[in-house]
């Protein structure tokens, strides 16, 4: 039987380890200043130990990662984007103004209903493209076939799909991705986002309704000032769920598909309530007693589940309307390791298993499962060529053409 050999996978990131380097939106954008003769490579492993203390505004995103010299350095910022999107904007893009009255924020929160209530029924029959890219990190002493980590390996891109997503009569329906890896790891891992194109939004503001919804904050978006409101939604109110893949039960590998509380903020234009960008943060430590209970003794494997939805005009069929443009959906999870146990004796590092998404995934009766260290997984997703969906038809009458 062919012995798996252990290689030892080093980060380009130094003899010491790996340093995280918290850095503002203002020292990042100095450091890409002074580095635009840098090559590719360089670069991005200059950006990977960074993280950002603040969001990086998508305009701005756009702007410097036009500035780059490589796929590998936008890549690597692009990650520094995505992880900041649940942080608060930098101190310059919160306007100095005084806070609504109670009044006016009835009629914001007003005009916010009214507007997602008018979105979802007027939406036409479209299709549009789905990109995917995927990130993860490799934590130090995982392994896969031939390789363990011998120190930490922050994101980087493992793949990604395009695939054609079509909204018929208010339901969304995903046709089977093309796929391209760079790895070699099934594009099933990570966090799924859901109901896009508006049930999330129905779903959270009918929780938010009746649980706890508040003022935030004003927030500039290029000449626009938005109004930004903060939600938070127990478990016993509770109508979202949250669906990842996957962990072990025994000798099966099934996904996370279960209610979980949950907090965010909506941004939105407080003239007619357009929505802008909503953000979900799974509470995963709450729950009914049931749950948690069972949840302690299997060993819960998910520990962050968070969804960014930013919405802007798209033109369907000669008409505008306010659809999904990106989403950021990040979970982190103790990763599933399958153990042959005819062949631990000879020392073979685990491997680590992809199964596909939303089924149970079987295996050989003699493999066996258990949780592995922690991994992050980041799905960056676009949303372009919207097309209006039409069927037709022709009737043909005898004698004619």
């Amino acid at each position: 039987m062919r012995r798996i050999g252990v290689v030892l996978v080093m980060a380009m990131i130094g003899q010491a380890g790996f340093a995280v380097q918290p850095v503002a939106v203002a020292e990042l954008e100095q450091e890409l200043a002074a580095s635009r003769q840098s090559p590719d490579d360089e670069l991005a492993g200059r950006l990977s130990p960074m993280e950002l203390t603040e969001r990086l505004p998508s305009a701005d995103l756009a702007r410097l990662i036009a500035t780059l010299p490589g796929d590998k350095s936008r890549e690597a910022l692009r990650v520094l984007a995505d992880m900041s999107e649940f942080l608060d904007p930098p101190a310059a893009q919160i306007p100095a103004r005084p806070a609504p009255d109670e009044s006016a924020q009835r009629e914001m929160m007003g005009r916010v209903v009214e507007y997602v209530s008018r979105t979802t029924h007027k939406l036409p029959n479209f299709f549009a493209t789905r990109r995917t890219t995927r990130f993860e990190d490799w934590p130090q002493g995982l392994g896969n076939v031939a390789e363990v980590a011998g120190r930490y390996i922050p994101p980087q891109v493992v793949g990604s799909e395009k695939a054609l997503v079509t909204y018929r009569n208010g339901n969304e329906v995903v046709t089977a991705p093309a796929r391209s890896t760079k790895r070699k790891t099934r594009m099933s891992l990570g966090l799924y986002t859901w109901g896009l194109f508006g049930p999330v939004l129905s779903t959270v503001l009918l929780d938010a309704a009746r649980s706890t919804l508040a003022w935030g904050r004003w927030e500039q978006d290029g000449d626009t000032v938005l109004a930004v409101f903060h939600y938070s939604v127990p478990m016993q109110k509770s109508s979202y769920k949250v669906k990842f893949c996957c962990y072990p039960q025994g000798s099966v590998l099934v996904p996370i598909d279960r209610n979980a509380a949950y907090h965010g903020e909506i941004a939105f234009h407080p003239e007619d309530g357009t929505i802008v960008s909503l953000r979900l943060m799974a509470d995963l430590d709450q729950g009914d007693l049931g749950t948690v209970m069972n949840e302690a003794v299997a060993g819960m494997p998910l520990s962050r589940a968070d969804t960014l939805i930013e919405y802007g005009p798209v033109e369907i069929g000669g008409k505008i309307y306010i659809c999904p443009r990106r989403s950021v959906a990040i979970s982190r999870a103790r990763v599933a390791e399958r153990f042959r146990p005819e062949r631990r004796s000879k020392g073979v590092f685990p491997i680590t298993v992809e199964p596909q998404p939303q089924t149970v995934s079987r295996t050989h009766p003699a493999d066996d499962y258990k949780l592995g260290p922690a991994r992050t997984y980041i799905n960056d997703l676009s949303f372009t060529d919207y097309h209006v969906f039409r069927s037709e038809a022709r009737i043909i009458v005898d004698g004619s053409r």
